[in-house]
């Protein structure tokens, strides 16, 4: 698992898909955007398949507060790639 991530990593394009792929899974409501609990309900899936406590609601603000970059209370498309890049990175470091 931890030589795929490392080579979607390396991948700008890969890594743009996957997170674009993800973003319009996550997206529930077709918004364009990812809101607080979609966020939460992602988080909380990715904690479960890599073994992980899930995150608390609070947490969850936290990761949302930090990555929302425009401060528009949701991720656009732009800063969920960030996210999903530092998913992968954490999850190449549990490896």
């Amino acid at each position: 698992m931890s030589k795929t991530l490392k080579n979607i990593l390396k991948d700008k394009k890969t890594l743009h898909y996957l997170a674009d792929s993800a973003f319009e899974s996550v997206d529930s409501d077709n918004s364009g955007f990812i809101t607080e609990d979609e966020l939460f309900m992602i988080l909380n899936c990715v904690s479960k398949e890599l073994g992980l406590n899930e995150p608390s609601e609070d947490e969850a603000q936290q990761i949302l507060s930090m990555m929302d970059i425009d401060k528009s209370g949701k991720l656009d498309r732009k800063e969920f790639r960030v996210l999903f890049k530092k998913i992968l990175e954490a999850a190449l470091d549990i490896c």
